[in-house]
């Protein structure tokens, strides 16, 4: 059963058994776009391309690489991913180029050390035959076995039901056409997930699947407290700077 979460509805857990009779005009989306900003991903874009493949349904891949020079390239094109080369390495402008180059009428965001859930295409597709609901992302595990970092997966799955805050390492999916209406992800160095999923809520309902990303756990290296502890301190100081979304 696939379960979401609406944050903008108190204590509201939704199930794979929503009424859509409602939804007038409502259809199957027939295409998800996935785009994955990449910078020197040879060793775990493969895996996470095979995690791509692994879901059922109809999808493009386009990874938008920043200046690669480990074989990233030339191994996207290899598994048939649509190549677009970024003039800056910067996260926000690659995702940006890529949603510029989709077909689709859905947008997956991923990054190249993270995997999909094998369910996530079909999972989304059905969340979204909803018309309220505008967008969302997965709940997300780490790679990492540190008991620390499972408690931080907790919490965060906390936020992102009662908030709908998303990070890039959840798999954040939105309509196409309401990515445009946001004007895409802001050109800034950090928090550009955060920035964007806080735009996304003013334009509707949006949901946090249960199903898990599987997102590498190597940026804590040896010390993940010390690693979150800065990245809460990044956080908070990110949220004081930008009391209000765009």
């Amino acid at each position: 059963m696939i379960q979401v979460f609406h944050p903008s509805e108190e204590n509201e857990l939704v199930d794979s058994k929503l009424n859509y009779a409602d939804n007038t005009g409502a259809k199957r989306l027939s295409l998800v776009s996935i785009v994955i900003p990449v910078f020197n991903e040879a060793i775990l874009l493969p895996h996470t391309l095979d995690s791509i493949d692994a879901s059922p349904g109809e999808k493009e891949v386009i990874v938008v690489d920043g200046g690669s020079l480990d074989g990233t390239r030339e191994y996207a094109e290899q598994r048939g991913a649509m190549l677009i080369s970024s003039p800056v390495l910067n996260r926000a402008q690659q995702m940006n180029l890529g949603a510029k180059a989709a077909k689709g009428d859905v947008l997956l965001f991923l990054h190249a050390d993270t995997l999909l859930p094998q369910t996530a295409l079909q999972e989304i597709q059905k969340v979204l035959l909803e018309h309220r609901i505008v967008g969302g992302a997965f709940s997300r595990h780490y790679d990492h076995p540190s008991l620390f970092l499972r408690t931080t997966c907790f919490l965060a799955k906390i936020r992102s039901r009662l908030l709908g805050w998303y990070l890039g390492d959840q798999g954040i999916f939105v309509r196409t056409c309401v990515f445009k209406e946001i004007r895409g992800f802001r050109h800034i160095e950090n928090f550009e997930d955060l920035e964007f999923s806080r735009s996304l809520r003013s334009f509707g309902h949006t949901v946090t699947l249960n199903s898990c990303t599987l997102s590498s756990g190597r940026r804590f290296g040896q010390y993940p407290i010390l690693r979150t502890l800065k990245d809460v301190i990044l956080t908070l100081k990110y949220l004081r700077q930008n009391k209000s979304t765009r």
